[in-house]
């Protein structure tokens, strides 16, 4: 799958509303969603800005994954189901983006290590994108490889985690396999790291929070043709046992 634009217009939601007469509401946006499912049974997708939206290809979906939806609402040829879920016009859906879980061992050391041409950490936190607990327990990510070669991205707790410094830091390692998505095109994925999560939690009250410092590593080659280890900026991670 290409690299999507996903990351940069992730949440946003356009209302508008013009008085011509009355009053007439609408929006629209492309955000990043989780699929899920009412307990009644009802596929539909949570946004990342919160919304929760639905229409005849969104019950289609596979519920647990993550898609960008570019859709929208109007009042007079759109409706709310009892669910409070707004059943919107869909124009497109990409994805669903690949998805894989955080391993607690260090990342094998590999000869040579493959090196990535690109890598793009995102933490959408609920604390600031009203997402819902699906995006607080990921970490997004787009990618690049010089290789042409099929692989996969893998996640590693890195031994320089320090819990009792709230710091995590994760490597990513591109490994090649025959079962692989083929690397040059890149790819959007979500990493789960509940169970880090976890760990930075325990023996935490209900109502506390902790703000981890996250940074990935990653090789990259330079221009001198050396390929080098690089960490990312660190970005921060609001976490609560509140959340779960």
């Amino acid at each position: 799958m290409k690299k999507l634009l996903l990351f940069a217009m992730i949440g946003v939601s356009l209302i508008l509303t013009s008085c011509l007469g009355e009053t007439d509401t609408q929006f629209s946006g492309m955000p990043l969603s989780y699929i899920t499912r009412t307990e009644g049974g009802t596929v539909f997708a949570r946004t990342i800005d919160g919304l929760a939206i639905t229409s005849s290809s969104i019950k289609n979906l596979t519920p647990g994954t993550f898609v960008v939806i570019t859709y929208s609402w109007n009042e007079k040829t759109n409706t709310v189901t009892e669910d409070n879920i707004y059943d919107v016009t869909v124009t497109n859906i990409d994805g669903p983006i690949e998805q894989s879980s955080i391993a607690h061992n260090a990342a094998p050391v590999q000869t040579p290590e493959i090196p990535l041409k690109d890598f793009q950490p995102f933490l959408y936190n609920s604390n600031i994108y009203n997402a819902g607990e699906y995006f607080d327990y990921h970490i997004f990510y787009s990618y690049q490889t010089d290789e042409s070669d099929k692989g996969q991205l893998k996640f590693y707790k890195s031994e320089e985690t320090d819990i009792s410094d709230n710091k995590l830091v994760i490597d990513a390692r591109w490994e090649a396999s025959a079962f692989g998505k083929d690397s040059e095109k890149g790819a959007s994925g979500a990493v789960k790291i509940k169970s880090i999560m976890d760990e930075f939690l325990a023996g935490s009250s209900s109502t506390e929070y902790k703000t981890l410092q996250v940074t990935f590593q990653y090789f990259e080659k330079g221009n001198d043709g050396k390929i080098t280890l690089k960490k990312s900026q660190p970005y921060s991670m609001v976490i609560s046992k509140e959340k779960q």
